[in-house]
């Protein structure tokens, strides 16, 4: 049931051009956050892990973004649930919360997800491993959704 709501939203963001579909559960309370690059409110499913294990590069310097944002931002992400988007080889824009914004890439032509969680340990294990003088860059690669396709994160500034 859920794979068939997916397949319809998938197949409605093409009609549409979208780049990135939001994936709602239409029945019980939904989250909002807002879309740094939109004026519209996405919805997303409650707490959700999407990915496997990633890979993670340090790029943490004097202009990498400040780990108070980026806790702040991973904060934010507390039960709001996943992302489906393609962006054929584009990078694309998850979350933002100051001066930290999480960014995705995929060429997958059928899409997948990131869900909450992922970002959430992500920007965690990054400001573990890679944060110093209250600053982090990080970026890395896992594969995720159903059809396990691979996408590449970055933890930038804004």
């Amino acid at each position: 049931m859920q794979l068939t709501k997916t397949l319809a939203l998938f197949a409605a963001a093409l009609a549409l051009g979208v780049d990135a579909a939001p994936v709602a559960e239409p029945q019980g309370a939904l989250d909002y956050s807002p879309n740094p690059s939109s004026p519209e409110t996405t919805k997303l499913q409650k707490r959700t892990d999407r990915c496997g294990g990633s890979s993670f590069t340090g790029e943490t310097s004097g202009g990498s973004p400040l780990i108070s944002d980026c806790q702040q931002l991973a904060n934010n992400l507390s039960g709001s649930g996943y992302w489906f988007f393609y962006v054929w080889n584009n990078t694309k824009e998850l979350a933002r919360f100051g001066t930290c914004r999480f960014m995705v890439d995929t060429v997958s032509d059928h899409g997948t997800s990131v869900g909450d969680l992922d970002v959430k340990d992500l920007i965690r294990d990054s400001i573990a491993k890679f944060g110093r003088d209250g600053r982090v860059g990080a970026k890395g690669a896992m594969n995720c959704g159903w059809s396990e396709e691979a996408v590449w994160w970055y933890i930038w500034h804004t």
